[in-house]
């Protein structure tokens, strides 16, 4: 009984924690929510996307739909992705897990990418100590609404170019 009785102090004086969410936390993505225009050069080739970011789960995540406005031989989008960001409480820096048409790798340990928060930026990388990765930066433009995304594929060290976009909100959307 009188150890029944110190567990019951222990926790009625406990102190009670609950995560703090990433829609809380401050960081450049409380700027992508909502409807964005993607326009740019993935892979040499000209892009016209839609996006859709939107918090989830009770501010834990942000979640973006990400839908080309161009075609397939089937008439399906010529790409499509689902991506999801939280926070990494132990290694203090967002997580990114990246799902799309090209493959169920973002299913595996490689296929989710950090990234700590810098101003207004955010430098992802996929494929954390490989000699293989992919680079994604988010730069947020204050002064014009506007992201600026950065990909490059890093093989041994040396950077190319892989994708160069611009996401701006539509017309009627602008603040």
């Amino acid at each position: 009984m009188k150890l029944f009785s110190m567990i019951l102090i222990f926790l009625f004086f406990a102190p009670t924690t609950i995560a703090q969410t990433l829609a809380e936390r401050e960081t450049p993505l409380d700027y992508l929510e909502g409807h964005w225009v993607m326009t740019g050069v993935i892979a040499g080739q000209s892009i016209t996307h839609d996006l859709e970011a939107e918090w989830v789960l009770g501010g834990h995540y942000l979640f973006f739909h990400e839908v080309a406005r161009g075609r397939d031989e089937n008439g399906d989008p010529a790409y499509e992705s689902r991506v999801y960001m939280g926070w990494d409480e132990a290694g203090e820096r967002l997580v990114c897990m990246w799902l799309d048409v090209t493959g169920g790798a973002g299913l595996v340990p490689d296929g989710f990418g950090y990234g700590k928060p810098d101003g207004d930026r955010i430098p992802f990388v996929w494929g954390e100590g490989s000699d293989r990765q992919i680079h994604n930066t988010f730069t947020y433009q204050r002064q014009t609404d506007r992201w600026v995304w950065r990909i490059d594929n890093v093989r041994n060290g040396e950077a190319n170019n892989f994708a160069r976009v611009v996401l701006h909100r539509p017309a009627r959307q602008r603040n």
